[in-house]
């Protein structure tokens, strides 16, 4: 079977016909193994995707996790972020600090940001 219809019998039987799928979590070992560094991985989805798809191709893991650092989704709703070379990114604004501001949030256009 191929990786896609793996995961589809996956998706579908909630199974994967007897075979143990492989997915591990790639975040800043896979950006340094496509030589970029997490601040990149975390801040272009781009670097998140070749990096993930270059790790699965050289070590044959069945799928790919689009996991990426949760200041991307922050940023989208107007939070100031710096992102750090070799290390977590650093919020610089609070902007929920009440039930009141969640509530004010404006749906975002995930498509729009990166």
């Amino acid at each position: 079977m191929t990786k896609n219809q793996l995961f589809q019998s996956l998706v579908s039987h909630g199974k994967s016909s007897g075979k143990v799928l492989f997915r591990p979590i790639l975040m800043q070992f896979a950006a340094e193994f496509i030589g970029k560094n997490y601040g990149e991985f975390a801040s272009d989805h781009r670097v998140l995707v070749d990096a993930n798809l270059a790790c699965m191709e050289e070590f044959q893991t069945d799928m790919v996790g689009v996991i990426s650092d949760p200041y991307r989704e922050t940023s989208a709703f107007g939070a100031r972020v710096k992102y750090v070379a070799d290390g977590v990114p650093r919020c610089l604004d609070t902007l929920v600090k009440s039930i009141d501001d969640v509530k004010n949030l404006k749906r975002q256009d995930v498509r729009s940001h990166h």
